[in-house]
């Protein structure tokens, strides 16, 4: 028998999306940048999670996102990830107490980015999402912060040094 009060915990997302610490680089000819992210999605609770999706809410129509990599797998080719309505399948489940980490890559004019992400998993296979967390902070932690915003150094450094006029020819 079950004694115990209130109801458990079955399943539980947390989501979480990081800069990469070598992002963004500025790609000369393109006004681009590119970053990468990575999105944690962690199964919390005791029971397995399925179907787990996550969209990116930071997506604008000047931004292109690829999954490059989910979990150990490369994503060749990789997956494009359209507006912030746009759903992408991670994993068909995830088992209590499991992280699965999700790398993009994106390119934009923009020279930051906003951290929001959300997930959503089923309880059952094939059910529908009853489980969902939003990472929407917009900013990393102080540590991680720096790592957002690129300074552009000049590629050219030009010093005017005038010489003193001679009156001899």
């Amino acid at each position: 028998k079950d004694f115990a009060l209130g109801n458990f915990d079955l399943c539980n997302v947390k989501v979480t999306k990081a800069c990469d610490t070598t992002s963004p680089v500025y790609i000369p000819g393109t006004d681009l940048f590119k970053t990468e992210h990575v999105v944690t999605i962690t199964n919390d609770g005791f029971g397995s999670v399925f179907d787990v999706q996550f969209q990116d809410n930071s997506i604008t129509s000047t931004t292109q996102c690829d999954i490059i990599k989910i979990g150990n797998t490369v994503q060749n080719p990789t997956i494009p990830i359209g507006d912030n309505d746009d759903w992408k399948n991670v994993v068909n489940e995830l088992a209590g107490g499991t992280s699965i980490p999700v790398r993009l890559m994106c390119l934009s004019p923009a020279n930051s980015f906003a951290n929001q992400v959300t997930v959503r998993a089923s309880s059952t296979d094939n059910g529908t999402p009853i489980v969902a967390d939003a990472d929407d902070t917009d900013t990393e932690d102080a540590d991680n912060v720096a790592a957002w915003h690129l300074d552009i150094q000049p590629l050219v450094d030009l010093t005017n040094d005038c010489k003193g006029l001679s009156n001899n020819p």
